[in-house]
């Protein structure tokens, strides 16, 4: 039976001014003044996301995706640089059932080769279709999650993968074979095509 009267709050406590937004360093970029030791939030619609201390890079707009999957000319990067984009949600179970497996992979391949392999993610949590990451999904044609697409610059997106399990499984063990060198041995366009046959959507 639903407990309502767990979910009440006090009048006092509603009509108190709502405390300034905590946002973790992890999940969110930060502007921070130089001259100030407070961080100041960029907005939303103009934040364009940075690198946090996780290897997962958020990215929330249509602009973020420009910067950092389109334009971005970092010469640390390999000429052969993957970049994956996972699209997820706070109400998909199976994102969260796959969440702990996916941050593994992506902790043994950076671990692994840092500059081969660049992993970005997209958390669809409003239902507002004007909302930025919204406007991205559909913008890339992601139309369920969790979604993984695949970027090369020689081709642009090499594939879209639905990220279930199995899926995930068999991906952990193509990404393996690219970091490695196994796959692209094999030609520039056989290796894309072997690295996401079977599982595209």
């Amino acid at each position: 039976m639903w407990e309502v009267d767990a979910d009440r709050f006090s009048l006092a406590s509603l009509l108190e001014p709502p405390a300034a937004p905590y946002i973790k360093q992890d999940d969110h970029s930060m502007a921070v003044s130089s001259t100030s030791s407070s961080p100041s939030v960029m907005p939303t619609s103009s934040r364009i996301a940075t690198k946090t201390s996780s290897v997962i890079t958020p990215l929330y707009s249509i602009q973020d995706y420009n910067h950092h999957i389109l334009n971005n000319t970092n010469n640390n990067h390999s000429k052969n640089q993957l970049k994956l984009i996972r699209f997820t949600a706070p109400w998909c179970q199976v994102c969260r059932s796959t969440h702990v497996a996916y941050e593994r992979m992506v902790s043994k391949l950076s671990k692994h080769s840092s500059n081969d392999v660049a992993f970005y993610s997209v958390s669809i949590d409003s239902n507002d279709p004007s909302d930025s990451k919204n406007v991205l999904k559909d913008y890339l044609n992601v139309h369920a999650v969790p979604t993984c697409i695949i970027y090369h610059k020689s081709k642009g997106v090499v594939g879209k993968i639905t990220l279930n399990r199995s899926n995930l499984n068999e991906l952990k063990k193509r990404l393996e074979g690219y970091v490695n060198g196994a796959l692209y041995r094999q030609g520039e366009m056989m290796w894309m095509e072997a690295l996401v046959m079977g599982l595209e959507q």
